[in-house]
């Protein structure tokens, strides 16, 4: 089919996310390269803030809530599960019953044409090789929900790297793993709907560095303790962020077969 007039894309995300669109000018982006692109984005649930995060809240409104294409905060959110969007709470949040008219939060995302998450830098505080398996395992139960709707396209992120001062050389190690197994032929098995963006990579040290798998020291905040990627990193990544996207949206969309429901989840033959 041609490719639609108007593409409605949401983002989830924490505050790593909240900066990128923010620091690194997301949605004029967007509206430059493609202005059929509805950018929408999902942060914090406003109403689960608590302690800290209400604190910081007031001071880093762009974190949190739920925003159209224009930035506005609306009302409303989506009540991601649990508030959680670490990889076994993406895989609790694709693993809900979908409802017509929409009572959660898979139903709302599906609502959109291509859905974008990720994970934040905790994520990447990888103990152990069981732990790393326990995440491929959750990321397989979103992908069994990815193949029931062909008709979407499903952008996972690779998470963004800790800071040295952060994580030990084994997690770091293990960190970058897990980003290449994300990324790989073994993970998307070249699902037309199904393209991942490997934003560790181009925050991260390379392999071959002196401390290797971290954030990049030009990229760290000014506290020791903070992993948070700064202003010059978001800066740096966002444009590469958006025309990935953009090229994503553009293939997908550009041979994807009409159907006359495209939220009905379909048979996938083995």
């Amino acid at each position: 089919m041609n490719k639609p007039s108007t593409i409605r894309a949401i983002f989830l995300h924490h505050s790593t996310g909240g900066d990128l669109i923010k620091y690194g000018n997301v949605r004029q982006l967007f509206r430059e390269a493609a202005p059929n692109i509805e950018f929408w984005d999902h942060g914090y649930d406003p109403d689960k803030i608590k302690g800290y995060l209400h604190l910081t809240s007031r001071f880093q409104l762009h974190i949190y809530g739920l925003r159209d294409e224009s930035g506005q905060l609306l009302a409303r959110s989506f009540h991601i599960p649990n508030h959680n969007t670490d990889p076994d709470g993406l895989s609790g949040l694709f693993s809900q019953s979908v409802t017509k008219p929409p009572k959660n939060a898979l139903s709302e995302i599906l609502e959109f044409d291509t859905i974008i998450f990720k994970s934040c830098f905790p994520t990447t505080r990888i103990s152990s090789d069981h732990q790393l398996k326990a995440y491929q395992t959750y990321y397989h139960i979103i992908r069994d929900t990815i193949d029931k709707y062909p008709n979407k396209l499903f952008i996972p992120m690779t998470p963004p790297p800790l800071r040295a001062s952060m994580t030990n050389s084994e997690m770091a190690d293990r960190a970058r793993q897990y980003s290449n197994w994300l990324m790989s032929e073994e993970y998307h098995q070249n699902r037309a709907n199904l393209i991942p963006f490997n934003y560790f990579d181009m925050l991260a040290t390379p392999s071959n560095s002196k401390e290797p798998n971290v954030l990049r020291p030009e990229f760290c905040a000014l506290f020791p303790f903070d992993s948070h990627p700064n202003a010059v990193a978001h800066r740096t990544v966002a444009l590469k962020y958006v025309d990935f996207i953009v090229g994503a949206i553009n293939k997908f969309f550009a041979s994807t077969p009409n159907r006359e429901n495209p939220n009905e989840p379909v048979s996938i033959l083995a």
